[in-house]
C-alpha cells in the first residue's frame, strides 16, 4: 500500500496502526492503560492461535510507547515462531 507523505502534518493513521488493524483482532483505545486485562475483550487470532487483542494507548504517542497486545494461548496450541 502506497502512502502519500507530507512533510507539513502528521498522519491520521501510523502504519503500525495500519498494521494492527490487518490482523482482525479488536483493538482497544485507552488513555494510560488498562486497570485488568482479563476483562479485555479479545477475539480468535490465527497468527498466534489463540485469542486477542492490541490495546493502544492514547496520549502517550511522543513517548513511543503506545501498543500493547493480550493473548490466551490454549494449551497444545502452536502459535507462530
Amino acid at each position: 500500500m502506497k502512502r502519500s507523505v507530507s512533510m507539513s502534518k502528521a498522519p491520521e493513521t501510523t502504519s503500525y496502526e495500519e498494521w494492527m488493524g490487518s490482523e482482525g483482532i479488536p483493538i482497544h483505545e485507552e488513555l494510560g492503560g488498562v486497570g485488568d486485562t482479563r476483562l479485555v475483550e479479545r477475539a480468535p487470532w490465527a497468527r498466534l492461535s489463540g485469542k486477542g487483542a492490541y490495546i493502544q494507548l492514547k496520549g502517550l504517542k511522543e513517548s513511543g510507547f503506545t501498543g500493547m497486545y493480550v493473548v490466551e494461548i490454549p494449551a497444545g496450541a502452536h502459535p507462530e515462531r
